[in-house]
């Protein structure tokens, strides 16, 4: 699930401070190689810059249904993808019926967000977060769904990889898992 889009940078304040947001929105993809797919994702991912030092990171993937587009063919579609994408199908197809959702819009997963602990008192996230619900998925979305983070990323593989350190320190940290609808 990579990323085609162009990198753009943003500031939000915090607390004490302002940060800068680089961030990449993909295009929206198929989960699976297939014209006639049910289900379209794309990915924003967004480094958190202060004093040109990364800070902290959000991901976000927005997830996009078909109309004709039923539960049992939102999991095979879900299934065919990473273990963690066929448990967000499995947890949101327990708890609703997708063809009801998809008429109110797309889900949103906060994939996750990360900060450094002594950066993560300042609402950089909270600002950050609120300003790519605003620009990209207000309109569009019905569900924000945040889950609590996995402890090993099946793409980390190495300490070249760039998110090596964001899941080093994500092992040692816990969030909760709530799924809750937008206003």
């Amino acid at each position: 699930m990579a990323s085609n889009g162009r990198s753009k940078t943003h500031s939000v304040q915090g607390k004490n401070g302002q940060i800068d947001l680089q961030y990449r929105m993909g295009r929206r993809n198929f989960v699976i190689d297939d014209a006639d797919g049910d289900v379209k994702f794309r990915e924003l991912f967004c480094w958190f810059m202060k004093n040109e030092q990364r800070i902290g990171a959000l991901k976000l993937a927005e997830w996009s249904v078909e109309s004709h587009t039923d539960n049992e063919d939102f999991l095979d579609e879900m299934d065919s993808g990473d273990a963690d994408v066929y448990e967000l199908g499995m947890a949101v197809t327990s708890v609703w019926d997708v063809e009801e959702l998809r008429i109110h819009g797309s889900l949103v997963e906060a994939a996750f967000i990360w900060m450094m602990p002594a950066e993560a008192r300042e609402n950089f996230w909270v600002n950050a977060h609120a300003y790519f619900m605003k620009k990209y998925f207000a309109r569009k979305a019905a569900v924000l769904l945040l889950r609590a983070v996995p402890l090993e990323y099946p793409q980390v593989k190495s300490p070249d990889d760039p998110l090596f350190k964001v899941w080093q320190i994500e092992r040692q940290l816990c969030s909760a898992c709530i799924a809750a609808r937008l206003a």
